[in-house]
Order: structure tokens, then sequence, then C-alpha cells
């Protein structure tokens, strides 16, 4: 359970990282100022989540068979719903925002790539410091667990 939380929360931390750098209101960079410390706690731990998924898994709770699964189907959602040729940044933006206005179904049928898309759509409704700290605060957490409960540290 904790990789696809992992991979859902993945998504967002990504954009949400790229779009703080392109504000520049005065309101904007006070506001950035502010969460630069959380922006960056977010924005290193989800990466570092990323790479253990995709490079070490084994040192992940889950067995590393489930982890491997779980990635590709991620990465098959990203390309269904995002198309599978290499397009722009503002292609890939449209096909997103088409994603986010269509009638929702049930949430708890999306796939994980969608559920990340949804979870950046409603961060970007927050305070750019609220966002940076729901992130940071997710992050911090989901490293603690996955540390606490790898298979790795419980057998030493």
């Amino acid at each position: 359970m904790a990789r696809r939380n992992m991979l859902q929360q993945h998504v967002p931390a990504q954009p949400q990282s790229q779009q703080l750098e392109e504000e520049q209101t005065p309101q904007a960079q006070s506001m950035e100022e502010l969460s630069t410390r959380d922006r960056e706690v977010a924005t290193t731990l989800s990466k570092y989540c990323a790479y253990l998924v995709a490079f070490l898994p084994e040192l992940l709770p889950e067995h590393i068979l489930t982890v491997k699964v779980v990635i590709q189907e991620v990465l098959k959602e990203a390309q269904e719903l995002l198309g599978r040729k290499q397009v722009s940044m503002e292609e890939k933006t449209r096909t997103i925002e088409q994603l986010l206005v269509r009638p929702r179904e049930d949430v708890s049928r999306m796939q994980t790539f969608h559920k990340g898309l949804l979870l950046g759509h409603e961060l970007e409704k927050q305070s750019v410091s609220l966002r940076w700290k729901t992130m940071a605060d997710f992050w911090s957490e989901t490293i603690l667990y996955t540390f606490s409960n790898s298979r790795t540290v419980a057998s030493s």
C-alpha cells in the first residue's frame, strides 16, 4: 500500500516544484521564501522515494515483485492517459487539464496515476505555503513509515 501512496504523491510533487519557480509576483515570492524549506523537503523526499521504488525496491516494506508490478502499472497508466509519443510540456498540460475537467468517476475506482493528478489539482487550490507543508509532512511520514517497516531493518 505504501508504494501506491508514494507514487500517487510523487505525481503532484514534480509539477508543483516547476510551477513555483515560474511564479514571479511579489506575493508569490514572499510565499516561496516562507515555504522554501518545506518545498526542498517535499521534492527531495519525493525524488528519493521514487528512486527507492525504481532502483531499490528491496528496501521497501512490500515484497520486491509487488513493488515492481506497481511501478509498471503506474507507468502504463501514465502512458495510457498522456499518450505514448513524445510531446511538448504544453500538450501534456492540456491533456492533464482535460482529464481534470471530465466528469469524475468514483475515486476508489481510479488508477494511481489519475489519483495523483487529482491530488495535484487539489493541492493547487491551497496556498503555496500550505501546499508545501502538506507535501513535506506526507513525505516525512512516508520515509519514517517505510524504514520503520522495512524488511531489511526488521531482519537485522
